[in-house]
């Protein structure tokens, strides 16, 4: 499992079930460089949404799962 699938499998635990769904589900690694994962999402709504809205979240995931970026 790549690093943003075990983000989104910890997020999955924290969120409701319509904010993961709506948010979250339907994202993906796009790519990985060195400590950086760039995550492709459905729209520019949606990366907009998600950079405000769950930034903190998916910080405290990587802290979290102790993972390298």
């Amino acid at each position: 499992m790549n690093y943003w699938e075990q983000i989104k499998q910890q997020l999955a635990g924290e969120l409701s079930v319509e904010a993961f769904q709506n948010w979250v589900s339907k994202t993906s690694l796009e790519h990985m460089e060195g400590d950086t994962l760039r995550v492709k999402v459905p729209n520019e709504f949606s990366k907009d949404w998600m950079e405000v809205e769950y930034r903190d979240k998916v910080r405290d995931a990587i802290q979290s799962l102790g993972l390298p970026v």
